[in-house]
């Protein structure tokens, strides 16, 4: 069977948090945080080491449902993306991020992750949300 692993990406002004899934597309893991000016390049890099087939990147909207102020930031990203992926046939898809961050950050205060610590990890759990959500809802049309 051929690998079906995705990445997930939490775009943010700094710092930028990146998910990866299992090789059957099941389960959605934090991989790392990066410095978001590096996240195009990086991706790159994860979609070749790892062979991933997909990108899902959180599209900011607010809870009104339009398109937020962090779209411009979002569209430059995917923009960069797309420019390094040359001939590279991998689709970027973009997936409602609302309260992802929120919800990532009460989930590490449970676990008792705190300050600076909460900090460097806050986005790769937000984009490990953004990234099983996308995945259980290609699993429910299968």
């Amino acid at each position: 069977m051929q690998s079906q692993v995705h990445i997930g990406v939490d775009v943010g002004t700094e710092r930028t948090g990146l998910a990866i899934s299992d090789e059957h597309a099941s389960i959605a893991l934090p991989l790392e945080t990066v410095d978001a000016k590096d996240a195009a390049a990086r991706v790159l890099e994860l979609i070749d080491e790892r062979e991933a087939i997909a990108i899902v990147v959180g599209w900011p909207l607010e809870l009104t449902g339009r398109a937020g102020r962090a779209v411009k930031r979002v569209e430059s990203f995917i923009d960069a993306l797309e420019s390094l992926l040359g001939d590279r046939e991998v689709p970027i898809h973009k997936v409602d991020e609302r309260l992802t961050t929120a919800v990532a950050d009460a989930a590490l205060r449970e676990t008792n992750v705190k300050g600076k610590r909460r900090g460097k990890v806050i986005d790769q759990v937000a984009a490990t949300q953004i990234l099983q959500g996308y995945l259980d809802s290609i699993r429910s049309f299968e």
